[in-house]
């Protein structure tokens, strides 16, 4: 469909950002140590939009690396998230102190 973003998870084996012209690969982050799962997706897609309006990449016309960036931001989330019991999203700092 022209104009559209697709979002796929797929567990321990990534996740997809497709639009029209990409299809953007994420590894998952490996959860040290591993917690539980619950909350996992939620963190993820939470932490992905939060991520793309942030860069105002909330467009199918959003640069490839921004897209990039956001997938990457929302595993690294999730990551963190089930590293822990229970659903304990971390903050936005939480995660850019990972990514450095």
């Amino acid at each position: 469909m022209k104009n559209s973003m697709v979002v796929l998870t797929l567990g321990e084996n990534g996740a997809h950002f497709i639009t029209e012209k990409v299809n953007i690969r994420q590894e998952v982050f490996s959860a040290v140590p591993m917690g539980d799962t619950v909350g996992a997706g939620d963190t993820f897609f939470s932490a992905l939009l939060a991520q793309l309006l942030r860069d105002n990449a909330l467009t199918p016309a959003a640069k490839q690396e921004d897209l990039a960036y956001a997938l990457k931001f929302g595993a690294l989330a999730a990551a963190i998230n089930v590293s822990k019991i229970g659903c304990q999203p971390p903050t936005h700092q939480a995660v850019l102190s990972k990514l450095a």
